[in-house]
């Protein structure tokens, strides 16, 4: 009785049937319900849940941002990115990056690891650089 109540909803009852169902759809539709299932599981982030530019407006977490959301960004951004907070934090991760690379790496990963710092600090310099000019893209020339 339950197998039919959900087959009748249009559900699968088993995983077998869900994967066969899913073996027949073209690869676009597989790689979209790959995705859904991978960032379910895996709490990823996908570009929907990042700033960004569309024809009609700003986006973020797949939802329109207004026009006094997008100008408190670019405001709170230019405050920042201008903050003496900044400087501090900035000059940190830089320390930290090249001691790890520099001074404590023993092997190539340890290497890496200060280079992947070095390359989040200029994520968030980008960020905020292109947001304090008034830009949602990533990377604002």
């Amino acid at each position: 009785m339950r197998q039919l109540l959900i087959n009748l909803l249009g559900g699968y009852a088993s995983i077998d049937e869900a994967i066969y169902a899913i073996q027949r759809l073209d690869d676009k539709q597989k790689y979209t319900i790959l995705s859904l299932a991978v960032a379910k599981l895996f709490n990823t982030i996908t570009v929907e849940d990042i700033l960004q530019v569309k024809e009609d407006g700003w986006y973020f977490v797949g939802r329109r941002v207004t026009d006094e959301e997008q100008k408190m960004l670019v405001s709170q951004a230019s405050g920042f990115i201008d903050s003496k907070l900044w400087a501090v934090l900035k000059a940190d991760i830089q320390y930290q990056a090249n001691k790890k690379m520099y001074l404590l790496a023993t092997n190539e990963v340890q290497v890496a690891t200060g280079k992947l710092w070095t390359l989040m600090l200029d994520a968030f310099q980008t960020r905020l650089r292109s947001l304090k000019q008034g830009s949602g893209s990533f990377n604002q020339k």
